[in-house]
């Protein structure tokens, strides 16, 4: 939810990251704009995000920053 609607719905995969000395999970989703271009995001697992909910929270709060300053 954002501004009180559903912002986006759809699946987030979580995947564990081997080797990186500062991250252990990662969460990944694709979705389609409201002009039909299809995006694929990818978010590291890093404070304060540590769920699927909060890698698309954080997703969506930057689109609302990048909209924003636009």
């Amino acid at each position: 939810m954002f501004r009180r609607q559903v912002a986006w719905h759809g699946d987030v995969e979580v995947f564990d990251i081997v080797g990186h000395p500062n991250v252990r999970r990662g969460y990944g989703w694709h979705y389609a704009d409201d002009n039909g271009e299809f995006y694929d995001v990818v978010i590291l697992g890093v404070i304060p995000i540590n769920s699927p909910l909060g890698a698309v929270q954080a997703c969506i709060a930057k689109q609302a920053r990048l909209n924003l300053s636009s």
